[in-house]
């Protein structure tokens, strides 16, 4: 989700206020890349990273969720191909079955938590908007 940033605000400046309402969040600087802002949520996180028009806001699958995700998509392309070819195949590796495994593991897990995912998205932009109003 994009949110605008009319008061041109950093993730520096938006950490006390997230920190408010979820006491964990902090910021996160990786090898390569723009640093984010990492929020704790349940049993997921949320990433917000700053772009020159505002913000991107995203969430990190749980660990259990993606390592599923991955099994799934070796057991299903399995299958496939072991139909398709007529003799037992095993399919582990491979970026399309990894693509594939994760983006129907994303969208269920969003549509399972839709409404913590809209919840937050609720707040980050509450308190994107908020902040230099007070």
């Amino acid at each position: 989700m994009n949110v605008p940033n009319l008061n041109q605000e950093t993730l520096q400046q938006l950490l006390p206020e997230i920190q408010k309402l979820h006491p964990g969040a902090f910021i996160k600087k990786p090898w390569i890349g723009p640093e984010m802002l990492r929020v704790p949520y349940e049993n997921f996180h949320f990433v917000a990273t700053q772009r020159k028009a505002g913000f991107k806001l995203d969430f990190l699958l749980p660990t259990a969720w993606s390592v599923g995700g991955f099994i799934g998509s070796a057991l299903i392309f399995s299958a496939i191909y072991t139909m398709l070819l007529g003799k037992m195949t095993v399919s582990v590796g491979g970026a399309l079955p990894v693509l594939v495994g994760f983006l129907i593991v994303k969208s269920i897990f969003k549509s399972r938590n839709k409404e913590k995912i809209e919840q937050f998205n609720n707040e980050f932009v509450d308190i994107v908007n908020g902040i230099g109003k007070e």
